[in-house]
């Protein structure tokens, strides 16, 4: 993926405005506080007064910023997210066929399977509630949608009553939304650097733009 020339075919322009505008909102995103915020441990100790969590919470500002930046990048629909910017990469590749085509879709493969192992894995831990017919399964995935939609961004709704009830199962359910999102923020720097290197392909000559047309 360092070799640029010889695995991309051309980008058109709005394909590179992509690419450049999600590498500065995954650089904009790492620098953000939060990050140096988000728990390493937590836990749940009973003792005289019955369940105590411990974890250390990241400021509620912080929280709320990196929020609605982070979901530019996480959510698929949103036109610079990371899985446009994968979706565009791998167009890219196969329109340039060459030794090492394979290699290079095989290697975009693998970023995709790491974003989704990442959600898939959380922290180790399931959690679903159960009202004695059916169980609910909250996992990753749905711990930052619910979260995001339930309570950052918006509220009074559905998912801020299912946020409500995962804030008593604490600190597991925010546990798991700080540290997913350190995951995923580690994971889209790495997408962000094969972009850059991506952007190093020579742009097609004017002439071959109007044959394109």
């Amino acid at each position: 993926m360092e070799r640029p020339a010889d695995i991309y075919g051309p980008f058109t322009a709005a394909e590179r405005t992509t690419l450049m505008t999600f590498v500065a909102d995954v650089r904009r995103l790492g620098k953000m506080r939060f990050f140096d915020q988000v728990p390493r441990s937590a836990s749940l100790n009973w003792g005289a007064e019955g369940p105590q969590a411990t974890m250390d919470e990241p400021d509620d500002e912080a929280v709320r910023a990196v929020v609605s930046a982070f979901r530019q990048i996480y959510a698929s629909d949103e036109p610079t997210s990371a899985a446009r910017t994968l979706s565009i990469l791998k167009r890219s590749v196969r329109a340039r066929s060459g030794a090492d085509q394979a290699d290079a879709l095989e290697a975009i493969r693998d970023l995709k399977m790491w974003l989704n192992e990442i959600l898939d894995y959380g922290i180790g831990m399931g959690i679903s509630f159960d009202d004695g017919q059916h169980q609910d399964r909250v996992d990753a995935k749905r711990i930052l949608d619910t979260y995001f939609h339930g309570k950052y961004l918006h509220s009074g709704n559905a998912k801020a009553a299912l946020a409500r009830r995962l804030d008593n199962l604490e600190p597991w359910p925010r546990y798991t939304l700080y540290r997913v999102m350190w995951k995923l923020a580690r994971a889209y720097w790495i997408i962000a650097n094969v972009a850059e290197f991506a952007l190093l392909t020579p742009e097609p000559a004017a002439d071959q733009l109007e044959q394109a047309a």
